[in-house]
């Protein structure tokens, strides 16, 4: 077929030089004319060939790829079936931790090098996890001032990046003053004679937040690449966000 597109391109080759030079010889004008028309056409035809040409040798290029593709896709017969490994796939189980948490609500490790795992319970005591065992004292205790229950509580724990030199970590909960729920976000220090102990009163508020509904209350914090503590509010609460946030 390529050969055949080739002479045909040559062929209207020979004819648009034959006509260009009848037409630069030929001093009859209306035979100009004709001349040019018949130069028109050769060259028309010429591209037609040329683009048969280039279609045919595209789709010489193409075929295979597409037939690798229909075959190794599983449009053959030949396609391979993959068989899992032999004995199945490994079984998953679920295994108790620890128990004796009260509705854990989250869950930090600290950058100390301790491995401990530290437990957020919703109505406001932070319990440490050691050696796979439940420490029995809680880290914090501030249930006296958490109203909890439902979305409300203890929400979140942020370690300073720093933990392990400045014992500082920040906690997220929400409180009821004046008939007003509301976002706490504090400060506190742990124990510099216990690490397994914080400092009660060394709670510093940083912000207060009016929350309008008992849900929606958000509290992650998180501290990012950037230094910054990112705190998550939620968008107000109440079914089909009335506030429209």
């Amino acid at each position: 077929m390529r050969a055949t597109v080739a002479e045909l391109v040559s062929k209207c080759d020979g004819v648009r030089h034959s006509a260009n030079w009848h037409y630069n010889t030929n001093e009859s004008k209306p035979k100009k004319r004709q001349f040019r028309q018949y130069v028109d056409a050769a060259a028309g035809r010429r591209r037609a060939a040329t683009f048969i040409g280039v279609l045919v040798f595209s789709l010489s290029l193409v075929a295979p790829a597409l037939l690798v593709m229909l075959f190794g896709c599983g449009g053959g017969s030949s396609s391979t079936v993959v068989n899992p490994p032999p004995g199945g796939p490994p079984v998953l189980a679920l295994s108790a931790f620890v128990s004796d948490l009260a509705s854990p609500t989250g869950m930090e490790v600290p950058n100390d090098g301790t491995g401990r795992l530290f437990v957020l319970e919703q109505g406001g005591r932070i319990r440490i996890i050691q050696n796979g065992a439940l420490v029995a004292a809680p880290f914090l205790d501030i249930t006296s001032k958490v109203e909890s229950g439902g979305e409300k509580g203890l929400l979140g724990l942020a370690f300073h990046p720093s933990f392990s030199s400045n014992r500082r970590f920040f906690l997220y909960y929400t409180r009821r003053l004046s008939l007003q729920l509301q976002s706490v976000f504090s400060e506190y220090a742990a124990s510099s004679s216990n690490p397994d102990q914080a400092d009660a009163s060394s709670e510093h508020v940083l912000l207060v937040v009016n929350q309008p509904f008992d849900n929606h209350n958000g509290g992650q914090l998180a501290f990012g690449p950037d230094g910054f503590l990112y705190i998550g509010l939620g968008d107000g609460g109440s079914e089909g966000d009335p506030q429209g946030n």
